[in-house]
């Protein structure tokens, strides 16, 4: 499953925060982890796809969302301090 894009960044520009190689890349079950709607990453999606991960042991996919999740939320403290 590949997580990273090739300059060892989360590949999160598409909001798919997985893809499984083993499944038809014209399939459903190629893309995994959905965070957003393609243009937005969405907090939401983030911890569902944490949750998910951690539920089906992918381990690396559950951590960099705990990353990304931590993140939003220093963001959104970050603006909430600035109002």
């Amino acid at each position: 499953m590949n997580l990273f894009d090739r300059t060892g960044s989360p590949n999160t520009g598409d909001g798919i925060f997985g893809i499984n190689d083993e499944k038809g890349e014209q399939t459903k079950g190629h893309y995994e982890f959905p965070l957003g709607d393609f243009e937005n990453v969405h907090r939401c999606g983030v911890l569902s796809a944490e949750s998910r991960a951690g539920q089906y042991k992918h381990y690396d996919i559950e951590n960099a969302a705990a990353h990304l999740h931590g993140m939003i939320d220093a963001k959104q403290s970050d603006m909430a301090e600035v109002k």
